[in-house]
């Protein structure tokens, strides 16, 4: 995963444009797993105007190391600030069906991901892993300040807090968005990610 240096536009533009996604319809049928999902075209039609309307973009790639290969996708804001995560190409075999049906499962749930939606009942990537189905996780809503269990150091942990805040990220559902988009868990756990959370709200 990178960020850029600053985050402060993106993140600010992220979390208006979440406040205005409507409920995606899930117009597609699974007929393997007799289950209801949105496909890509569906979720880019309800979504693209509003994350453009926000001077948001998102743009999508195949990259590889020569052993892997992997769907980059880059949500970008008009500032010039970024976000990029790798999602590993799983082929259920080795030609172009197989490449194009992993590609397209990729593209759509990275999408999804990076603007924080949700609209499948169930895993449909069967076409792409062969794989049984898994239920979808749920957002997960956590408290501010984290749990105590986590030690984390009380300055730091309050300065997060206030640049937060400061940008606007109010709800457990928002903070929870930008906790995985920057650092790719539901929630800190060391004081290494309130940093990480930190130098990204600056």
């Amino acid at each position: 995963m990178a960020i850029s240096t600053e985050m402060d536009q993106l993140a600010v533009a992220l979390v208006t444009a979440q406040g205005e996604f409507p409920s995606i319809p899930k117009d597609s049928v699974n007929p393997f797993f007799k289950s209801r999902y949105a496909d890509l075209a569906t979720v880019k039609t309800v979504a693209d105007p509003i994350v453009s309307k926000h001077g948001l973009a998102i743009s999508q790639f195949i990259t590889g190391d020569g052993v892997k290969q992997y769907l980059t996708t880059y949500l970008i804001h008009r500032s010039g600030q970024y976000i990029a995560h790798n999602m590993e190409l799983m082929l259920s075999k080795q030609d172009a069906q197989g490449q194009g049906s992993a590609i397209t499962y990729a593209r759509r749930y990275s999408y999804m991901s990076v603007l924080g939606l949700v609209a499948d009942e169930d895993d449909d990537g069967n076409a792409a892993t062969k794989a049984k189905p898994k239920s979808v996780a749920k957002a997960v809503k956590e408290p501010w300040p984290p749990k105590e269990e986590h030690d984390f150091d009380p300055e730091l942990a309050r300065t997060v807090k206030s640049a937060l805040f400061g940008a606007k990220i109010l709800t457990p559902e928002q903070r929870t968005s930008f906790y995985q988009l920057t650092i790719n868990k539901p929630t800190p756990e060391d004081n290494d990610d309130l940093e990480t959370l930190l130098k990204a709200l600056k």
